[in-house]
Formats: C-alpha cells, structure tokens, sequence
C-alpha cells in the first residue's frame, strides 16, 4: 500500500482502487493491535494513508486464501479508525491467468495489476517500470517511489524483471500502454 499525499505531483491524488499484499496486510495488522513505540508510530503513519484514500477500495488481489488478514484490518478500518474505505479480495489469485497470458514464472504485482487494468481501462499509463538499478543518465533507482531499497533485477530469482519490462516496451511501441520511465519530479 503506497504512500501518495507526499507524492501528488508525481502519481496524481484520486484512488479509486489501492491494492495491498499480505505482508503489509499483515504488519498493518500488527501495528494497529501493539503497543510498541515502533508499532505506534506506523499505525499513524498507516492511519494518514488509509484517511487519505477516504471511500476508495483495499483490494488484496492475490487469493482468497488469507482472507482472515483481510477481514482483521477491514474490522479494525471501520471500527477503531471508522473510515469508510471499502474491502475487496480476488476469491482466485491472478498470478496464474497473468503466468499463462505472458509466460512468465511469478509475475510482479505491477504485471498482474496491468493484466487486470486491461479489461477495464481505455488509456493505462505505466510509471516505475523500470528494472534497473541506473537510469540512462546514471542516477541510482529505487525499487519503489517511496522508499530507498535498491534491488539488483538482474539477479533476483523471483520475478522476471527484464522480461516483463520487454513486454511493456513492445506494448509502448505499438501504443497499447505509455510507459513512463523518466524521474520523478
């Protein structure tokens, strides 16, 4: 679940659908039920994010298989911080239509997330897809937007970053997406 109120000039500041994994799912859970002066400074942190999406969707897209994670934090959305965010959960996972539609082994939640945006969206615009460690002019890039961990695509074993990434580019090239790579401002 990303951060956007300090990155509005960048990714816009209207969220129809916010997507979670089950980490964050989970660690959300387990700062908003400690006591730890850790677990209280990220439950603000968590809490500011989760007002900011106001009436938007929390969908964890993977399966349906954790969704006990998913109904503790929506308890906890509407009773304790009572915001009217709105819960929704994929009942079959869409990591194995998204496997099947690009062949790819496990695909990043940015590959699933845009097979999914293909059924509903006319115009999809891709920001961060970039799965290397420098950009054309050097500059160090981080995995995500809104933290400094750098992961070294070439070698991570898990997902086909490279692959994936070659994908998009064909599909920017022929206009079916617009794949932004440039800086951030």
């Amino acid at each position: 679940m990303a951060p956007i109120k300090k990155f509005i000039s960048d990714v816009g500041k209207h969220t129809d659908i916010m997507t979670i994994n089950y980490q964050v799912m989970n660690y959300m859970i387990g700062n908003f039920t400690s006591a730890t002066h850790d677990a209280i400074r990220w439950r603000k942190e968590y809490e500011a994010r989760l007002k900011f999406l106001d009436s938007s969707i929390l969908w964890y897209f993977k399966s349906a298989a954790h969704l006990d994670s998913v109904h503790k934090l929506a308890s906890i959305v509407r009773t304790e911080l009572a915001l009217p965010l709105r819960f929704a959960f994929s009942p079959h996972g869409m990591g194995n239509p998204t496997k099947r539609i690009w062949n790819v082994t496990i695909p990043t939640s940015g590959l699933i997330l845009y097979t999914f945006a293909t059924a509903m969206c006319n115009q999809i615009t891709l920001y961060g897809f970039y799965p290397f460690s420098e950009d054309e002019s050097h500059r160090q890039i981080y995995n995500h937007y809104y933290e400094n961990e750098v992961i070294d695509f070439q070698t991570d074993t898990i997902h086909e970053y490279v692959k994936e990434y070659r994908l998009l580019e064909v599909l920017n090239k022929i206009g079916a997406i617009r794949l932004v790579t440039t800086p951030c401002r």
